[in-house]
């Protein structure tokens, strides 16, 4: 059990950072090949495209992996749960098709989203229904510890679509192709899945009736609240590009998008850490052991934050050489609204580790409280600040949104039974922000050009920022001799030099 869960975890962790460095790639490139207009469209989109996902999506994926996991005793186990689920999924998926179909047909729909042709909605409508066959492929591998399988494949059809999406882009197709090389990396995704699946269940069980004792209302009630919470999340993600939509030219939603993208990035630690604390907190919480869950999630909460701090503090200094590099000079309007997005993706990243100790007990109901009281502020500030302010009003208040989502979910974690701030040192953190953020400021007005300053800001501000984080007392000594041992044998003793000298 142990080295399926190891490999499980290395499985998910691999695939996170192989997706990360492939949108590294991908994202500039198709923003260079559809322009800050049609890039917008493109982000409405897939807006569109998740949150309906979640709604027709979550509750199927979660099932799939809990009960084929399961194994139960009765025949045919696996199959009635794989043919079940499958055409749950199916038929929704194509019900959203036909919906997004006649949409375009709707004269009130006609009227607010005017701008979007009637053959991105049907395009839309089958990139929704492979990424859902797709994803419950994927689910029933996880299903059959088959993690280390379906995970990659997650980065194979980010690769095929970007290989795809992109030439097509390139010959003159446009939005069309890019919509289009989705489509087809998943249907080459769902073929390679399927030569798998087979040979773990019966996949023409699909077409057998499911026996009469099957638990249907087990299956259909489980994870209803996950439904809920995703939701909320996907709110928080989604609802200021649908709103720009309505209120802003194109352009303006793809300098946005832009900047979410960019910002986006600095979440890669935290939600690692959601990842591994689900498993291991479930653990503690089981044994009662709330002292030692109050230490972790505090510890793990200032190292978060310090973490985060420092990456917002580099991207908010090199904003202004960065994103013209990466993105083209066109979208250096995305700049501004970038640097108004910073302070929410740090209260946001801190909040991650914090559901995932609350998943953990099973208490979602509070958790559920806390997201939608944040996604509650966010909708409302962008209904009232994008009509007058645009994407800078969008920025503002989605900032504050997911700011929010860290006083709520600290609120919650006390609710729950835990308290993550206790050895917070929020002061130290503050001073060694401050401080750094001057310092690191100043070395880039310093130097001349954008080039040097990316090449030589990030190491000599972690450096910076290091220092000072002891020296307030952010950061233990005794921790960092406590873990000196993951540093590469090369670097291991002058990194101990350095600390006991500073």
């Amino acid at each position: 059990m142990v080295s399926k869960l190891r490999k499980g975890f290395i499985a998910v962790i691999s695939s996170r950072i192989g997706g990360v460095l492939v949108a590294l790639v991908l994202t500039p490139a198709l923003v260079r090949l559809l322009g800050s207009s049609l890039y917008g469209e493109y982000a409405f989109l897939m807006s569109l495209a998740g949150l309906t996902l979640v709604v027709i999506n979550a509750g199927i994926y979660d099932g799939m992996r809990k009960y084929i996991a399961e194994n139960r005793s009765s025949p045919n186990w696996e199959e009635s749960v794989f043919s079940f689920y499958v055409r749950l999924g199916i038929v929704l998926a194509i019900s959203v098709f036909i919906i997004y179909s006649l949409l375009p047909k709707i004269s009130l729909f006609q009227e607010t989203m005017s701008s979007v042709p009637p053959l991105y909605y049907y395009l839309l409508g089958g990139l929704i229904l492979t990424r859902q066959v797709s994803s419950i492929l994927r689910s029933t591998l996880h299903g059959f510890h088959l993690e280390h399988i379906g995970e990659p494949l997650k980065v194979v059809k980010k690769i095929l679509f970007a290989i795809i999406g992109l030439s097509l882009a390139y010959l003159g197709y446009g939005l069309r192709g890019v919509l289009l090389g989705e489509i087809i990396a998943g249907v080459i995704i769902i073929l390679i899945s399927l030569m798998v699946v087979r040979k773990h269940v019966n996949v023409f069980s699909v077409f057998s009736p499911t026996p009469s004792d099957f638990p249907y209302k087990n299956l259909i009630g489980f994870n209803s609240l996950t439904v809920v919470l995703s939701l909320l999340f996907m709110s928080l993600y989604h609802i200021d590009i649908l709103l720009l939509k309505i209120y802003v030219p194109s352009d303006q939603i793809g300098y946005y998008k832009a900047a979410l993208v960019v910002a986006e990035f600095l979440w890669f630690g935290p939600l690692a850490l959601q990842v591994v604390l689900l498993n291991s907190t479930s653990t503690l919480w089981s044994n009662e052991k709330i002292d030692q869950i109050s230490d972790l999630s505090s510890k793990i909460t200032r190292y978060n934050l310090l973490f985060i701090t420092l990456l917002a503090i580099g991207l908010g200094v090199l904003a202004d050489s960065f994103i013209p590099i990466y993105y083209g000079k066109e979208f250096i309007p995305s700049i501004y609204p970038l640097i108004l997005l910073l302070p929410g993706v740090i209260g946001y990243g801190i909040a991650r580790p914090l559901i995932a100790i609350g998943q953990g007990k099973g208490d979602l109901l509070i958790l559920i409280v806390a997201t939608g009281t944040a996604a509650g502020i966010n909708l409302v500030l962008n209904i009232l600040f994008i009509p007058q302010f645009g994407m800078v009003g969008a920025a503002v208040s989605t900032s504050i949104g997911y700011f929010s989502m860290a006083l709520f979910h600290i609120y919650a974690s006390f609710r729950i039974g835990y308290n993550p701030i206790t050895d917070l040192r929020l002061f130290q953190i503050s001073t060694t922000a401050i401080v750094s953020s001057i310092l690191i400021f100043v070395l880039d007005q310093i130097l001349t050009s954008p080039i040097q300053s990316i090449l030589l800001i990030p190491p000599v501000g972690l450096i910076i920022y290091f220092i000072l984080s002891v020296k307030t007392g952010a950061l233990d000594r005794t921790d960092i001799y406590n873990n000196i041992d993951n540093i590469p044998s090369p670097f291991r003793e002058y990194f101990t030099y350095i600390v006991k000298n500073i």
